[in-house]
């Protein structure tokens, strides 16, 4: 699969799972998603394998350190189907899947695992 036709595939099935008709789509290609008061972004990754990252900055400007990490890592350990993680100053979580069998299922689940601990991470405001 191409990544046009990935990217194609991604959209169809985004639009399928918001139930919606047209998506927003930003100035870097991502599809932007607000659930609750979490935001977060469903792109296509181009290589060998066309991926599908569902990805949310949900802290900024958090100071790195020890209690952080370790907090990191206990989120991590217990993590099913995504990771939390800093970098340069913002906490992310994050998941990928293989863009051409993506689902409405596995878009969904992704989304909610993001979610979770997006809702548990560091430095987000309450």
């Amino acid at each position: 699969m191409t990544w046009e036709e990935a990217r194609r595939h991604v959209l169809d099935t985004c639009k399928a799972y918001l139930q919606v008709d047209e998506l927003v789509v930003d100035e870097d290609g991502d599809i932007p998603v607000r659930a609750g008061d979490l935001l977060y972004y469903v792109t296509v990754i181009a290589g060998d394998i066309p991926l599908v990252r569902v990805y949310s900055r949900v802290a900024q400007r958090v100071q790195a350190g020890p209690a952080l990490y370790e907090r990191l890592n206990a989120l991590n350990r217990d993590a099913i189907g995504a990771r939390v993680f800093w970098d340069k100053g913002d906490v992310v979580a994050a998941t990928e899947l293989v863009a051409g069998s993506l689902d409405v299922e596995e878009l969904g689940q992704a989304c909610r695992a993001v979610g979770i601990l997006a809702e548990q991470a560091p430095g987000r405001a309450p």
